[in-house]
């Protein structure tokens, strides 16, 4: 393999590394409560959300409708607002992530565990 073939090989590596540590902090934040922090996760150029079976929400707009709306407790819901004995762990488990050859796109998957009281 010559110096541009491994260039590209160790982006991947990289890429792989950062989308894996995007999905555990998004995990981390889900589970304190932290939405607006979640929303910052997602680009401005996010084209949509699917959540199991609670629908397709549309650009950062119904991203951010999503998490204060569905989940939240309404536009200012965060950390703060979490009632006491409230609790949630989500379980990110056998994450995959493959980045496209152009180096531009990525898909991943994970199984989710949760506990939630």
């Amino acid at each position: 393999m010559d110096l541009e073939g491994i260039e590209k090989r160790l982006q991947v590596v990289e890429d792989i590394i950062a989308i894996d540590r995007l999905e555990k902090i998004y995990g981390y934040y889900l589970d304190n409560g932290q939405m607006q922090k979640i929303v910052d996760c997602f680009s401005d150029k996010a084209e949509s959300i699917e959540i199991g079976d609670r629908g397709v929400f549309k650009g950062k707009k119904g991203i951010r409708k999503f998490f204060y709306g569905y989940l939240g407790q309404g536009e200012s819901a965060d950390a703060k607002d979490i009632p006491p004995g409230k609790m949630a762990f989500h379980m990110q488990h056998q994450g995959v992530i493959t980045v496209d050859p152009d180096g531009k796109t990525a898909k991943g998957r994970w199984y989710l565990v949760m506990i939630q009281a």
